[in-house]
């Protein structure tokens, strides 16, 4: 038999082209047909590139090489190099069910193929959010492993995983209708309270019998059993017992004195019956005096002990103990100051005025006072459950801002040019306080120390590379009249500079569907109606 024929040879690589930091290409923008002059600011780690638009002032992630031309190059002869372009064969199909990380964001939601591009990237359908995302490299793909499988599907993002882990949820350790002790919000107050639901994850709704609150998505760790009687009596009668809170098992931390059995050390034997009543009382009687017998103004105790004069038992900034009642003249202005309401939109104010001063010490307390330091956190302007910090640690975040404060900052050097205010329409229940939400489009041009931009390039890993202008949206939330916690990314779509822009033109923008993700997991609750501001024809912002 003659020799079967040779295979053919096996096809050519796939050519992509390829672009260098620094040097100016076109681009086109969002896709939107419009071929402008840019610089290669990045490459990210899928291969798509970092552009910087030089004229706009608008920086743009994730570009895919089909968007980008050289300087000079044909139009045509571009557009034929970009339909020619081809990847290697496709992983996924169309119509297949997949888990996408849109815009690189983080989260993986479940999405489904809707196409392929000329690039060899895909075009997404993200069912539960209604968006499409086109240009998205297999680096942000993942297949769905819930399509099979039962339980819940977790997904692990961390660096070098890029694994997904499908994990059963725990069987609920309380049931509905059961009768706790439940820590609102992680005050550090453990009132009654009755299991309402059971969520997915393993959290819990709580109804707060004598607050009339409902709190959602509580943890097991701050819910304990109530075994029929209040915290006091059960953190007593678990003292004076020498056992462990029934509510905590035995991982309940101890208080000073207490040994390992749980009992006061003595000279008794262990395995005595208990019937030495002096036994019983030294064993009930030192550990209370322990901590109802000492002064300062902190004494710490895991437990509720009984009452101690002139002290208030609750967790505070030095932990769970009894502290020093605070003066009536102190107490009042406390009280005053929380009868007075601010807004974010108020407090976003006085921080742009603050900057705007002249140097000076009062300057700076001011400035820092319309934040709360201890719950404060400023992070990349991500619906994730964890997102990126814009900075290492408070005291960066601290350091950044006393230094920009040692100079004047000019309105024209940082402007806010829109703004959109958000006012849950809540009904005030004993207990819960109110939330307000301020969206702001900024312009940063020509103050290098803004820390806010700052910590955005380098979250995006371009520290240094700052273009002469910046456009971003800072989103806050205000909550008991204090800044707590700020979002902030790159104006992507350019809004902020925008002179005819309303309402309109951000609602339909995909960071204000994520402003209101976020509004929604920061504690917004009741309907939200935004309102908007546009401060081109008006230079002072006051509401």
């Amino acid at each position: 038999l003659p020799p079967p024929p040779p295979l053919p040879p096996p096809p050519p690589p796939p050519k992509f082209t390829t672009f260098a930091p620094g040097e100016m290409v076109l681009g086109n923008f969002k896709g939107l047909g419009d071929w402008d002059e840019a610089s290669i600011a990045g490459v990210m780690p899928d291969g798509s590139y970092v552009l910087d638009y030089v004229d706009e002032g608008l920086i743009e992630e994730g570009v895919p090489a089909s968007r980008i031309r050289r300087k000079g190059a044909a139009t045509e002869g571009s557009d034929a190099a970009a339909e020619t372009q081809r990847s290697a064969p496709f992983t996924f199909k169309p119509g297949e069910s997949v888990l996408g990380n849109f815009k690189g964001l983080g989260d993986w939601d479940e999405a489904v193929i809707a196409g392929m591009m000329p690039d060899g990237s895909y075009v997404l359908d993200y069912v539960d959010e209604g968006l499409i995302e086109e240009g998205v490299p297999e680096s942000r793909i993942r297949r769905n492993g819930a399509a099979t499988g039962g339980g819940d599907v977790r997904v692990s993002s961390g660096e070098g995983s890029g694994v997904a882990e499908t994990q059963r949820s725990e069987p609920p350790t309380f049931t509905p209708g059961e009768s706790v002790l439940g820590n609102f919000k992680g005050f550090g107050d453990w009132d009654e309270a009755v299991i309402a639901g059971v969520m997915p994850g393993g959290l819990y709704v709580l109804d707060y019998v004598d607050e009339g609150l409902i709190e959602e998505g509580v943890p097991a760790s701050r819910i304990c059993k109530a075994d029929g009687g209040d915290a006091a009596t059960a953190e007593h009668e678990a003292l004076t017992q020498g056992v462990s809170h029934p509510s905590e098992g035995s991982t309940r931390a101890q208080i000073p004195g207490r040994t390992d059995g749980g009992g006061v050390e003595n000279d008794h034997d262990d395995d005595g019956d208990g019937d030495s009543d002096d036994s019983s009382q030294s064993s009930e009687a030192d550990p209370r005096s322990a901590v109802l017998d000492v002064s300062g103004e902190f004494v710490a105790s895991a437990r509720w002990v009984g009452m101690k004069k002139g002290y208030s038992f609750k967790k505070g900034e030095s932990g769970v103990g009894y502290y020093k009642d605070l003066p009536l003249h102190i107490r009042v202005q406390q009280a005053d100051r929380a009868k007075m309401k601010f807004t974010a939109a108020q407090l976003a104010n006085w921080v742009w005025e603050h900057m705007e001063a002249a140097p000076s010490l009062a300057k700076a307390d001011r400035f820092f006072e319309l934040f709360n330091l201890t719950a404060l956190r400023v992070s990349a302007l991500s619906t994730a459950a964890r997102p990126p910090a814009l900075f290492g640690s408070l005291q960066d975040w601290f350091d950044a801002y006393r230094k920009v404060l040692l100079h004047r900052v000019t309105s024209q050097q940082v402007a806010v040019t829109l703004r959109v205010f958000l006012e849950p329409q809540q009904h005030l229940r004993a207990g819960m306080e109110h939330v307000t939400f301020t969206i702001d489009w900024i312009t940063v041009s020509g103050c290098d120390d803004e820390p806010i931009s700052a910590g955005v390039l380098r979250q995006m890993g371009m520290e240094g590379r700052r273009p002469k202008r910046m456009l971003l949206v800072v989103m806050s939330r205000a909550e008991r009249n204090q800044i707590t916690q700020v979002w902030a990314q790159l104006d992507r779509d350019g809004l902020g500079v925008k002179r005819a822009a309303d309402l309109d033109d951000v609602l339909v923008t995909d960071v204000f569907d994520n402003c209101l993700t976020i509004a929604r997991k920061a504690g917004a609750v009741g309907e939200l109606t935004p309102v908007f501001f546009n401060y081109f024809e008006a230079p002072v912002l006051s509401l």
